[in-house]
């Protein structure tokens, strides 16, 4: 303690503690660091009115927010004009969804899937009300590195691939994970086919891998090649396999589909 006195009479003029830490600065802004689509049915219930489309972002400091799109001028409230005729405001958020950033997030239906820096994959319900959080199902966690990337398919299987090399299949009803696969190098991105229960995987190589997550083979079933240089994202609807390399190429290939016949 440092104490100031005036001389004359005796009175203590400032009082300093000398071991005092300085201010914390400020802490940063939050930017986004990955976004999703919501489908147009959760998209109009999550938010609160009908129709309309939605997308859910995760930012660099672990929250998740809802935005809603519509005609600019329409959304009021905070509304941001992103291009013409179009403008989003923010409906709900989840603060201190992850205790770092979140690097992936998946959707499928009125679920979806947050990964982040802190290794967890969480499961999401947006079926809530328009201002409430979204709700916090689970965490399932079992990774020991970064979550880099995730995919969501509709009967309740979801993929994983995280920064310790490992691709992690989970049911998301029960919360468990089916099978943990070590691919030959690290795996970047991953994306699932529900219609031939398929898991693509790719990364730091420019081959594609493919999983049959029925088989629960520790093997990829078929490796597809066509890339130059290392596959960073992939992309699959009905069959149609989109994948982007380092080197900026975009390549787009149909593989045939062979549909499951319902159980009789």
């Amino acid at each position: 303690m440092l104490r100031l006195w005036q001389g004359r009479g005796g009175r203590m003029v400032e009082e300093r503690r000398c071991c005092d830490a300085p201010p914390a600065p400020p802490a940063p802004p939050a930017t986004c660091a990955s976004l999703a689509w919501l489908a147009a049915d959760a998209a109009g219930e999550a938010g609160g009115e009908a129709g309309g489309e939605a997308l859910l972002g995760g930012s660099t400091l672990g929250s998740l927010c809802l935005w809603r799109l519509g005609a600019a001028g329409a959304c009021g409230g905070r509304g941001v004009s992103v291009g013409v005729g179009v403008s989003v405001r923010a409906v709900s958020a989840a603060c201190n969804a992850h205790a770092s950033r979140i690097e992936a997030l998946a959707t499928c239906g009125r679920l979806a899937l947050s990964g982040g820096g802190d290794w967890a994959v969480r499961l999401w319900r947006l079926d809530s009300a328009a201002q409430a959080e979204p709700e916090l199902v689970r965490s399932l966690l079992g990774h020991s590195g970064a979550v880099v990337s995730l995919a969501l398919g509709t009967t309740g299987v979801a993929a994983s691939c995280a920064a310790d090399q490992t691709i992690r299949l989970w049911d998301v009803h029960l919360g468990t994970c089916t099978a943990t696969l070590l691919p030959a190098g690290a795996p970047w991105c991953v994306a699932l086919c529900d219609e031939t229960e398929t898991l693509l995987s790719a990364g730091n190589g420019p081959l594609i891998h493919m999983w049959s997550w029925k088989a629960g083979n520790a093997k990829p079933a078929a490796r597809l090649a066509g890339h130059a240089a290392s596959v960073c994202a992939l992309a699959v609807d009905d069959g149609c396999i989109v994948s982007a390399d380092t080197a900026g190429r975009l390549r787009v290939r149909r593989q045939p589909i062979q549909r499951r016949l319902p159980v009789t």
